[in-house]
């Protein structure tokens, strides 16, 4: 048998560099981080002149493959990079490189590239950056900076005026299918490429062209990664009629200098055919299923891009594109809201990756509004925000407008990514609010899709079930458990237990879930401890900001007690009702720390009244904000990382990928001032971080566990497992924790270390969508019941010689006043004596009251939405009610919780010798008080 000369050479060649690349770099420990910038900077220290743009690995290789490029240039700028990277070489060896391949294959294998992040900045930022002659010269020449600049019209006449060189062999497209009013993106893979070094062109335009016509059907531009050159058109810019009875079309591209402006009349372009088929867009009977988060929102459904998909693989989670990281395809997406414009009737808005590519774009300096924690409107959806936009135009909004245009989007990004239209939806409710947020979502979408029921939807709680047991049944094990389901989302946590029991006999399987809402904080998640290390950063750079060389032990300062020691008084003040208390008097140096460094770096921006200042103030807020954030999501990631050094490169690339907007504003005592690398000498450890958070932690824990803790109660050894959800609960503390109240088995958890945080994350997704799989395929026949949840707040009604108890679990009272009252006031406590809110009821005069009614009826009226029995409730307020002078008219209020919202109903009642009459549209009230962590009071 033969062997051709090329492949014996493509083996000598991968063997030759093997061998090279172990003799270079002997003492070689994984891969090094460069950026492309610095890349930049030592080609101009070594005065090297480049006639290329160079922003990215892609533009670097073909700087590297480049024949005009001499090989001995290449070399001088390696042994640059590696000589200030520290790599130590052996020259000689280094010298027998053979060309400029193997230097690209070789300098590739040392380095991981990093782009120049935010390409598309302001002009500002522009005049920082150094680019060299040649790319300023390209820039200047070349008229279309972005797609939104030229339409088809445009196109079309600098089509039939330019000189046409047909591209046989230099250019290869690949086949597409283009579906009804659907954009095409970097997800559908249409892409060419060039097959010539030499040939450089304009990424910024891209045409589609009908052969048959020579008529301009599409226009858009190219983005390339690793040699691919992707097409990408906005459904805006696609003229679809010209698709349907037609398959012949032309690519046309632009050299990369080229001036594409109108009024050039010398003008060239590369043209090439290639195959597009026109799809309908198709209705599919699978459901869409989303589950709405605080901080970041998923989707998905399954069988529909592979039908034939076996059991295991039918789950399909929709893949949005990360455009703040290289377009990188992610299953979460931001629940984030950016007011783009306000000009038209219809708000324009940015959603999720877009909006947070927006703030980055602008430097974290918008005008703009945005809006985080959304989800958290649900109880109060008809509230009003008054928006402005990026030019400062103002409107008032309603939220529920808002949030349907935010879930909108979601669809839209799934009907595009499945390539199909969905008639229903699936939500995941939080399971205190199911009804009134199913109810919402049906509100909100009742013309445009079928919204899946509340009665067979499920909760968060047990999609995150279903997913264990939608695994148990694949392995045919665990037909009956008791499992407590402990979820810490973006902004609540909450406990849930849950019983289950299925058969695998006959043709589908019966599943009895029976599921409740035990316990929960409202105002506890992953934000908090975003918030928490924030603090922990402003505080140590007001400390070195001082001049204090103290900064390795300010937090032990700060925080002294030890873990053994916070355990003993978090569990003294559970049994003593003292919890919030005792939270106060551990943080109070480091509260005290924080207030302290607002001094040095401020971001209380919504008490700053000077405009220019406010806008500084607010950028270190949400600076600070993202560099803990992703300093975070560092540790979530990698259990075993031990410190993050600021002065290490590679650690500044978490938290700063853009080096131009790695600054704060300080105070200098007279003035605010830009400082640059902020966090220079400074370090944070994964003992100060747990030093933060391990006080909140505990005392969630032991608030939320209350009712089970202490040795002799046995309650919480019931259950057979424990299910963690939310990307919080994959820090090792949350486990370490656990493991005071219950037993470690019954928590174990893989904590190796994850490149995806969002693992956690994906259970109540998957758990819906296996849920739905398996019902609509006749897999399953499930029954569900979910009681009623467990009362954690009692609300107490305020007087003058003290507090007197209105409500609590199975237990109301009545207030009355007479009809010279103007309000009532009222405090909310949760069950360790925790005050959530206080609020008042101002009486309603002049209402609309419904017909004279007895006191069995009243009773029954007000018993049809309460949590509480009509037992019980007449047990409670009906001899008081009889006991009532009814000859002055008093007036009555009764609170009761809501059977549909997770809150109460505060019930008005007029007193006579008639009888009773109920006012006819009863306030609601939440239990707990909307905290938020981007109110500018921080």
């Amino acid at each position: 048998m033969s062997v051709s000369k090329g492949i014996l050479s493509t083996i000598f060649r991968g063997f030759t560099e093997d061998v090279l690349k172990e003799t270079i770099f002997k003492d070689l420990k994984g891969k090094q981080r460069l950026e492309v910038k610095k890349i930049k900077e030592y080609l101009k220290d070594l005065s090297i002149k480049v006639d290329t743009p160079i922003n990215n690995s892609e533009q670097l290789k073909q700087y590297f493959l480049n024949s005009k490029v001499d090989e001995s240039v290449l070399k001088i700028l390696m042994k640059k990079c590696f000589n200030e990277a520290g790599i130590n070489f052996d020259t000689i060896e280094f010298d027998k490189i053979l060309d400029r391949k193997m230097c690209w294959n070789i300098f590739e294998s040392i380095f991981n590239i990093y782009p120049i992040t935010n390409s598309k900045v302001s002009d500002r930022k522009m005049k920082t950056e150094e680019v060299n002659d040649k790319e300023q010269e390209i820039l200047k020449k070349s008229k279309i900076q972005n797609i939104n600049s030229i339409s088809i019209k445009n196109l079309q006449e600098i089509y039939d005026k330019a000189n046409k060189i047909y591209m046989e062999e230099k250019l290869d497209i690949c086949e597409f299918d283009l579906t009804e009013n659907m954009p095409v993106t970097m997800q559908d893979d249409f892409y060419m490429i060039i097959n010539d070094e030499n040939l450089a062109i304009n990424t910024n335009c891209v045409g589609l062209v009908n052969c048959n016509e020579n008529k301009v059907v599409a226009v858009g531009y190219l983005k390339v990664i690793d040699e691919k050159y992707y097409l990408i058109f906005a459904e805006k810019n696609i003229d679809y009629n010209s698709f349907e009875k037609n398959s012949s079309f032309k690519v046309i591209v632009f050299p990369v200098d080229s001036d594409l402006s109108l009024k050039n009349r010398d003008i060239t372009l590369y043209e090439k055919e290639c195959n597009i088929y026109y799809k309908k867009l198709e209705d599919t009977n699978n459901a869409l299923c989303i589950d709405f988060g605080t901080s970041n929102t998923t989707a998905g459904s399954y069988k529909i891009l592979n039908p034939n998909a076996d059991y295991e693989h039918s789950v399909e989670l929709v893949k949005f594109l990360d455009v703040t990281n290289n377009d990188i395809e992610k299953e979460i997406f931001p629940t984030i809201v950016y007011v783009k414009s306000c000009e038209n009737e219809k708000i324009e808005y940015l959603f999720g990756y877009e909006a947070k590519k927006t703030i980055i774009d602008n430097d974290y300096d918008t005008k703009a509004s945005v809006f985080y924690e959304i989800k958290r409107w649900i109880n109060d959806i008809d509230e009003v925000e008054e928006v402005f936009d990026e030019k400062g135009k103002k409107r008032a909004v309603l939220r529920r407008e808002i949030l349907k245009a935010y879930i909108q989007h979601v669809i839209i990004l799934s009907e595009r990514y499945f390539k199909k239209h969905f008639k229903r939806i699936h939500f995941s409710a939080p399971i205190k609010l199911k009804e009134i947020f199913i109810g919402e979502m049906k509100n909100l979408f009742k013309y445009e899709y079928e919204i899946i029921p509340s009665s067979s939807s499920l909760d968060e709680g047990i999609a995150i079930i279903y997913n264990h047991i939608a695994d148990n049944m694949k392995k045919n094990s665990n037909k009956h458990e008791k499992v407590m389901i402990l979820d810490c989302g973006g902004g609540t946590t909450d406990l849930a237990s849950c019983e289950y029991e299925y058969d695998l006999s006959g043709y589908n399987k019966k599943i009895e879930i029976k599921t409740r809402f035990e316990n929960g904080n409202f105002n506890f998640g992953g934000n908090n401890i975003t918030y928490r290390i924030l603090q922990l950063l402003k505080i140590k750079l007001a400390n070195h900001l001082r001049g204090n060389n103290n900064n390795k032990d300010i937090i032990k300062t700060l925080l002294k007690d030890d873990e053994n020691d916070i355990l003993s008084q978090v569990d003294d003040a559970i049994r003593n009702n003292q919890l919030i208390n005792v939270k106060k008097d551990i943080y109070k140096d480091f509260d005290l720390a924080y207030q302290h460094a607002e001094k040095y770096i401020p971001t209380r921006f919504s008490e700053c009244k000077l405009m220019n200042e406010k806008r500084k103030y607010k950028r270190n807020y949400y600076y600070l904000w993202q560099m803990a954030e992703a300093i975070k999501v560092e540790f979530h990631r990698i259990n075993d990382l031990v410190a993050i050094d600021f002065n290490k490169e590679e650690d500044r690339y978490i938290y700063a990928k853009n080096v131009e907007q790695y600054y704060l504003y300080v105070n200098n005592g007279q003035k605010l001032e830009q400082y640059n690398n902020p966090m220079k000498d400074i370090e944070i450890t994964i003992k100060e971080v747990r030093m933060v958070l391990f006080s909140d932690i505990y005392i969630l824990l032991s608030s939320l566990l209350k009712d089970y803790s202490g040795v002799e109660d046995k309650k919480l050894l019931e259950y057979n497992k424990y299910k963690l959800s939310g990307q919080s609960c994959k820090i090792n503390l949350f486990h370490e924790l656990l493991k005071e109240f219950i037993p470690g088995k019954r928590i174990r958890y893989k904590g190796k270390s994850s490149n995806d945080s969002s693992r956690l994350k994906m259970a109540c997704i998957c758990g819906c969508i296996e849920y739905m799989r398996d019902k609509e395929s006749g897999y399953i026949d499930p029954n569900m019941n979910i009681d009623k949840p467990k009362m954690i707040y009692n609300v107490y009604h305020i007087k003058q010689n003290g507090e007197e108890l209105v409500l609590g679990m199975n237990k109301c009272n009545i207030v009355v006043s007479s009809q010279k009252g103007k309000h009532l006031e009222f405090i909310v406590r949760d069950n360790n004596n925790i005050e959530q809110k206080r609020f008042t009821y101002d009486f309603v005069n002049g209402y609309k009251m419904n017909k004279c009614i007895q006191i069995g009826e009243l009773i029954s009226m007000m018993s049809q939405n309460a949590y509480i029995s009509e037992f019980n409730i007449e047990n409670a307020i009906r001899e008081k009610l009889e006991s009532i002078d009814a000859s002055d008219r008093p007036i009555v209020v009764c609170i009761l919780p809501s059977r549909v919202k997770y809150g109460m109903n505060i019930y008005q009642i007029l007193v006579d010798e008639k009888g009773y009459y109920i006012q006819e549209n009863n306030r609601f009230e939440c239990f707990e008080s909307l905290e938020t962590f981007f109110d500018g009071m921080r």
